[in-house]
């Protein structure tokens, strides 16, 4: 939002600049500025106001949220991630806690073979905990969710973590990496 305020300031300046120079080329504040000088700051002005415009314009349009907040069948889930890549899916009243038994939805925007898919929980301490008990969710709500979202797949893993905090989920395929997201859990 900054760019586009500041461009259509440099803008607004630059036509303020011209209609003085237009109406009043005498006042002392125009005979300051050389001929050559003044047109140099004028197109100055108008390109910079031009290319902030367009980079707010641009940013304003193709803004993703690092999160969404969908609504199936009445309940309310929110997907966090890397959206477009990989995230996760939870419901609104859904909290991870310590030594509970609980799972983590996981969708995926690029095909992938689910048997091939492991998980890497990591904890700012070093502690790692991988997982490849990881199932392929197909029941009607997940496949709204997948349709909602224009995911490619929704997979399930069963998270029990004994330490509270933030723990980095990353998601391969074999060794490759597809994308990361964190996890709150509390105590």
């Amino acid at each position: 939002m900054a760019h586009l305020f500041t461009g259509s300031a440099l803008l607004i300046t630059a036509l303020l600049l011209f209609l003085i120079d237009r109406y009043y080329p005498y006042v002392d504040f125009m005979s300051s500025f050389s001929a050559k000088g003044f047109r140099r700051l004028v197109g100055g002005l108008v390109v910079t106001g031009i290319l902030l415009l367009s980079f707010g314009v641009y940013s304003y349009i193709t803004y993703q949220p690092p999160f969404m907040k969908i609504a199936i069948e009445g309940n309310t889930y929110f997907v966090e991630g890397e959206i477009d890549k990989v995230a996760y899916v939870q419901e609104a009243t859904e909290v991870y806690k310590v030594s509970e038994k609980g799972a983590i939805k996981v969708v995926l925007w690029e095909a992938v073979e689910g048997s091939n898919l492991t998980i890497d929980l990591v904890r700012k301490k070093g502690t790692l905990m991988t997982t490849s008990e990881i199932e392929k969710m197909e029941d009607s709500i997940s496949s709204k969710i997948v349709n909602k979202l224009e995911a490619k797949a929704l997979y399930q893993f069963p998270l029990m973590v004994d330490e509270a905090g933030e723990w980095k989920v990353t998601v391969k395929e074999k060794e490759n990496v597809i994308g990361s997201f964190y996890i709150k859990v509390s105590p």
